[in-house]
This record gives C-alpha cells, structure tokens and sequence, in this order.
C-alpha cells in the first residue's frame, strides 16, 4: 500500500491507521491541501468481509459466516469513533491547512504538534472507554456504558444497510460530533495528558492510570463526558447491529 499517508509514526501500531480510519466528510479544501489523508481503506476491508460473510451463510458454512461478520463489524465500529472519522475534531480547516503549509515550507512543528495532540486525545478517549468497561465487568456491574450499548430503539431509525451504510450514515454520524468530543476531552480529561504537545500519551500509555487521574478532575466535567461515551456506545450498539441484520439478510439462502 505504499508509505505510511498519515497517523503518528512514533506509535508502534502507526500503520494500521489507514485501515481503521476514515476521513469521507472533511472540507473540499481540506482534500486539495493534504490529498493523502483520502487514502484510507477501511470501505475496502469492510466489503472485503462483509462479502465473505454473505458468500459463507449462503452456502451453509455458518462458522466462517461470523468470522467473517465479526471482521467486518471490526471496521463498522472503528467508524464510529470520532477520531477514526474526523481528520482533526475541534480544529479549523484553516488551521490544519496552515500547519501543512508550514510543515511543507521546512517548519513542521506546527503540523508535529497537532498530530501529537489529536494522538493524545484519541488514544485517551479510547483507554477512558477501556478501563471503564473493564472496571464494570470485573465488578459485575451494569453501568449506563453497557445499557447504552445494548439500547436498540434506535436502531431502526438508521437506512438500510448498504455498501455506503460505513461512509454515509456511520462516519458522518461520528465526524459530526467532532467538536463536542474534543471539547468534553479537553476539558475533562488532565491537561498534561491530552494539551501538552510535548507529552505523547501513546508512548506512555501503559504506565498511566486513567481512571486515577480523571478521579481528580471536576466531577461536573467528567460527568459530561460520561454521558458523551454513552451516546458514543449506543451508535456503536445501533450499527453493530444493523451491519449484522444486513450480513445476514444478504446471506439468506435461496
């Protein structure tokens, strides 16, 4: 596939970025600037196994059926995540096209600094989800995190699946919260961990106790960014479930 078109090379895991994220709903001058940031792959990895899955219900090889539905569904969900679908959320277009133009001109930093803080924001958000539902399994506790995942009343209010179902309704849905999930990090989480650009949270990202440390910000704001995951992990809920209703309905038998 070529070099490595985005992501933060310091992490070791860098070059599964284009494969797990996709950027289907940023400015149209955002994709003169930086054309590299539409060479994502998680629609082919996506039709890749959702078409396996089809072919194996059809012809009555049920097991590799939801192997191959559960790695499609592995790239469905990884849309939903407003980092994989929002090239920079909270950022001006004209900000990250500045950075890229000075980055090009011999002065990275800028554009160094925010891929180091959009890293930041991104893998902390994730570990916060994380620790917190992996807190609530070993205590046997059902939080609003598992009833979010498990609510399905909406499921139907969402199109039909389709090949586009990833790009038009889950990207865009995870893009458009861009803003609001930057701002509930940023003023929730430590600002050493997600404003410092000189702090690389994924490098670090064993040694740190998340749940300790968000125990000492303001109740108030982490509460807000509770209820974010929530609504986070409800549209992970809704269109894994979709993705499935639609795998099967085209692996029907004849």
């Amino acid at each position: 596939f070529g070099p490595l078109p985005f992501g933060n090379p310091a992490l070791y895991f860098a070059t599964q970025a284009p494969f797990h994220m996709g950027f289907y709903h940023q400015s149209w001058l955002i994709y003169k600037a930086a054309p590299f940031v539409q060479r994502t792959y998680p629609l082919m990895r996506i039709q890749q196994y959702s078409s396996l899955a089809t072919l194996a219900f059809r012809t009555g090889h049920g097991y590799w059926g939801w192997r191959f539905t559960g790695l499609a569904l592995h790239y469905v969900q990884d849309l939903t995540q407003t980092y994989h679908a929002n090239l920079a959320p909270g950022d001006s277009t004209f900000r990250m096209i500045s950075a890229n133009v000075l980055a090009m001109a011999g002065l990275p930093r800028q554009r160094d600094d925010l891929i180091v803080l959009l890293s930041n924001r991104h893998l902390a958000l994730e570990k916060y989800q994380n620790e917190r539902l992996l807190a609530a399994a070993r205590a046997a506790q059902d939080t609003p995190l598992e009833s979010a995942l498990r609510r399905s009343e909406r499921d139907a209010s969402y199109p039909a699946w389709s090949d586009l179902y990833p790009r038009d309704v889950v990207a865009s849905q995870s893009s458009a919260a861009g803003v609001r999930t930057a701002a509930a990090i940023v003023a929730a989480m430590p600002p050493g961990f997600v404003s410092d650009p000189s702090f690389d949270f994924g490098v670090k990202e064993s040694g740190i106790d998340l749940t300790a440390a968000m125990a000492k910000q303001d109740p108030a704001r982490r509460a807000e960014l509770d209820a974010l995951v929530a609504e986070l992990l409800e549209n992970f809920g809704s269109h894994s479930r979709n993705t499935i209703r639609g795998v099967l309905k085209a692996g029907a038998r004849p």
